[in-house]
């Protein structure tokens, strides 16, 4: 999933619950729940980490994945005129903690000095999440998953 669904359903369930140490773990452990749904990444996941081609269209999805998270936070904080609580922050972080640490990850492998600090948790903890992402064996294309996702984000907004 990309972070701006991740971070608009950790919005959402920021409103029913009661502390920023549950808020961070239930939508931490929503991450991963989130990912077993096949959304259309498939071929990424047969790219190779050294491709520059592939790490130019990655570092580009990310980066507008990036902007799109801000733009939801800052449309919500916008809505509840900045007021915005800690359990929400704390909410934020634990639905996109798994992709910031895969992309620390993802970073170290391609500078030999931070994967020879790293290697031995980054390769366990790319293996995980890869699993993850392929427990449920469905496979659609991008651009349907890129629609579902933004549908998805609308509807929960719609309903907050």
């Amino acid at each position: 999933m990309y972070l701006s669904l991740h971070t608009t359903v950790a919005i959402a369930t920021s409103n029913y619950l009661p502390n920023l140490w549950l808020a961070f773990i239930v939508n931490f452990i929503l991450h991963f729940v989130l990912d077993l749904i096949p959304h259309g990444d498939d071929e990424d996941s047969k790219k190779i980490i050294g491709d520059k081609t592939y790490n130019k269209t990655f570092i580009t999805i990310t980066l507008i994945d990036l902007l799109t998270s801000s733009a939801i936070i800052w449309y919500y904080a916008w809505t509840q005129n900045f007021n915005v609580s800690t359990i929400t922050s704390w909410s934020i972080l634990g639905g996109v903690l798994p992709d910031l640490v895969m992309g620390f990850a993802f970073f170290a492998k391609l500078h030999p000095w931070i994967y020879k600090l790293n290697h031995w948790w980054t390769d366990k903890y790319l293996d995980f999440h890869k699993k993850i992402h392929f427990i449920i064996k469905f496979q659609m294309s991008k651009i349907t998953a890129l629609f579902l996702q933004a549908a998805t984000i609308v509807l929960i907004f719609w309903f907050i």
